[in-house]
């Protein structure tokens, strides 16, 4: 398996200033390993270079995005997240949603 290269991090550099390459990150391991808190870190760094940030555990996600459909209101949440430079998605192979 290919090593993720490290210009896929949201980079700060000596002048403060972030990289405005978009990438994904995929964070893979067991319980308990730190994904969630890397994840979090990450948000911190691109939330201190002026850019904003959401994290979200997946299925809280889809159940708010359930809610606002059976509310009518769909795509608000989408309307937000678009607006936003990075979107965490937590725990995405934990669990189901509720049906």
């Amino acid at each position: 398996m290919e090593r993720p290269s490290t210009s896929s991090w949201c980079a700060i550099g000596p002048a403060g200033r972030s990289s405005t390459a978009s990438a994904n990150v995929i964070l893979i391991g067991g319980t308990g390993t730190g994904k969630s808190h890397i994840a979090i870190a990450i948000a911190r760094c691109c939330i201190r270079a002026g850019r904003k940030a959401r994290f979200f555990n997946v299925v809280d996600l889809v159940n708010k995005l359930e809610a606002e459909i059976k509310g009518g209101r769909q795509g608000r949440i989408a309307d937000g997240l678009a607006r936003v430079h990075l979107v965490i998605l937590d725990e995405l192979g934990l669990g189901r949603p509720e049906q």
